[in-house]
């Protein structure tokens, strides 16, 4: 039998700080102007627009988009089906700090009609979506941004933009908030 506990002796190491990589609202509009193919462009304009992940934006249908034709500050609504859990499945908003983006999307959307249950980027793949994203921000002159980090953004600048961390925890299509704080805590 051991006097004492040897783990107990053994230094813990330090879980890493939370990416948090994001770009000014400026930034992501040059961003995605910079982007060529007109598909990419208007799924990468709608995941900063929205938040969602790159998977969701890229199974997304006609049919999951809905406009909204009215006073508020909403511009539109996109069903997000959630690809892990249950609570994944969402509806998320595009409110106006984003709006230049969403005409992104619109204009690709009217230039682009489809069936309801139609593929909303046609034959656009996770690696031309990719590829589009690494050569516009060759030009920009952005440094270690990905894909995923256009959730950052739209967290980032909606906690600054003073909407509910229940909403931004909604719209990411986390279980509670307590990731969304842990993660986004320091722009609260």
């Amino acid at each position: 039998v051991l006097a004492t506990n040897p783990v107990l002796h053994v230094p813990a190491s330090k879980e890493p700080e939370p990416r948090r990589r994001h770009l000014s609202p400026a930034e992501a509009e040059a961003l995605v102007a910079a982007i060529a193919h007109p598909a990419a462009q208007a799924c990468h304009a709608l995941m900063l627009a929205t938040g969602i992940e790159r998977g969701v934006a890229l199974k997304l249908r006609h049919r999951d988009i809905a406009r909204i034709v009215d006073d508020t500050n909403v511009l539109a609504t996109v069903y997000a089906a959630g690809t892990k859990r249950a609570h994944r499945n969402r509806t998320c908003m595009v409110y106006g700090r984003w709006a230049s983006l969403w005409r992104v999307v619109e204009g690709y959307l009217k230039a682009h009609p489809g069936l309801p249950d139609g593929e909303l980027w046609g034959e656009l793949t996770e690696y031309g979506l990719h590829s589009q994203l690494r050569l516009a921000l060759k030009a920009r002159g952005v440094e270690d941004y990905r894909t995923h980090d256009h959730r950052h953004t739209w967290a980032v600048q909606a906690l600054r933009d003073g909407l509910s961390i229940l909403i931004v925890a909604h719209q990411l299509g986390h279980r509670d908030a307590v990731m969304t704080l842990r993660v986004y805590g320091p722009f609260v």
